[in-house]
């Protein structure tokens, strides 16, 4: 409770737990300290001031005449913005105070009266300050491309209280998405249609790809330059360009994962998925059952990354000749061995050799053997 001063005389509730200290007015009425009803006179100005520039929140704890106050009510909202929730109602409607407040914290706007949330310009303000402060303005600001657009521009997540045509405006979405991609997740299938829309919102981030039209996907253009920047844009190519080799090598040389945007048939293409697992082991998972079971396109894919030997067919990893180079380009490739092989002494020697950690993958009945574990 803040200290109060009655005819020169300082005033204080203390710390202590005790009933709640009372003042006699002039006609002899008592009034508790911290009632509403405390007249002006009695509020000491300096402490008051001193709490406030301390925490502006305090308003709201203050007497009705502190909160009525315009001095007091400006130097809580210097302290902080949300204290004009606190202040009387002829003050909250104070447009200047109001203006103020949202230039510091747009959010406040939720706390103003039905008239300044309606005013262009305090809106502007709030949504410059905070876009998600869209969301409190009146009705007619969910629907004003400039509007709505400054919003996005401070916070892209303002466009989820776009309403109306808004969000089929082919110009305001253009400008939108040049904020950020993500904004084409809310718009129309008509501008989902528009190729310097969805462009746009492409080259910054493939998945945008995800909400474009069937008829983009299949824009070779489109797909190709996407895929200049980003590999991953094949995902949503329509199946005829995922089966186009020039484009899928495009790809590739991106990263060999691409492969798994390829068609059935470039899955057979054997300089295709050299080329890929060359890059990336991995997209030895991709690669036809055929290819998987070529030794030299299994052991280019091991030279990457050994785990892309759990891709091999079965016959490679049960062939012990091929399963000695294998090892011998990485010890750790004897995990993938066929059980046969993790107890043939020799094979597992060589892996050993190549990398002591592979004794853990030696069959129980080896893997004991001090010619190993030497």
């Amino acid at each position: 409770m803040v200290a109060m001063k009655y005819r020169g005389r300082v005033l204080s509730s203390g710390l202590r737990r005790s009933p709640t200290p009372e003042v006699a007015d002039e006609d002899g009425d008592t009034i508790p300290l911290n009632s509403d009803d405390l007249p002006a006179d009695m509020i000491d100005r300096p402490y008051v001031t001193g709490v406030l520039k301390s925490n502006g929140l305090a308003l709201e704890q203050l007497p009705k005449a502190v909160r009525a106050d315009r001095e007091f009510v400006v130097e809580a909202i210097s302290q902080d913005a949300l204290a004009l929730r606190f202040a009387s109602d002829e003050l909250l409607s104070d447009h200047e105070l109001a203006m103020t407040a949202v230039s510091q914290k747009g959010c406040v706007l939720e706390h103003l009266p039905p008239e300044l949330r309606a005013d262009n310009h305090i809106v502007y303000e709030a949504v410059r300050q905070d876009g998600l402060a869209l969301e409190y303005a009146a009705e007619e600001f969910h629907r004003d491309a400039d509007m709505v657009l400054e919003a996005v521009r401070q916070n892209w997540r303002a466009i989820e209280h776009a309403k109306g045509d808004v969000l089929a405006n082919e110009t305001f979405m253009l400008a939108a998405v040049k904020v950020h991609w993500r904004v084409i997740c809310y718009a129309s299938q008509a501008v989902c249609a528009n190729r310097a829309i969805v462009r746009e919102a492409a080259l910054q981030n493939w998945a945008a790809l995800a909400h474009a039209a069937d008829h983009l996907r299949s824009d070779r253009g489109l797909i190709s330059e996407t895929v200049d920047h980003h590999w991953q844009a094949l995902l949503y190519a329509c199946e005829e360009l995922k089966a186009d080799r020039t484009l899928v090598m495009k790809a590739i040389q991106q990263s060999g994962l691409a492969l798994q945007c390829a068609s059935e048939a470039l899955r057979f293409d054997r300089n295709l998925v050299l080329e890929a697992v060359r890059r990336s082991g991995g997209a030895l998972e991709y690669a036809s059952e055929q290819l998987r079971a070529d030794p030299e396109v299994v052991l280019e894919a091991v030279r990457q990354d050994r785990l892309s030997l759990q891709h091999a067919s079965e016959t490679l990893r049960e062939d012990r000749t091929f399963m000695l180079q294998a090892v011998r380009i990485d010890g750790l490739a004897a995990e993938f061995a066929a059980g046969s092989l993790q107890s043939d002494q020799g094979l597992m020697l060589e892996a050993v050799r190549q990398d002591w950690r592979a004794v853990q993958h030696a069959d129980a009945s080896i893997n004991q053997d001090s010619t190993l574990v030497a």
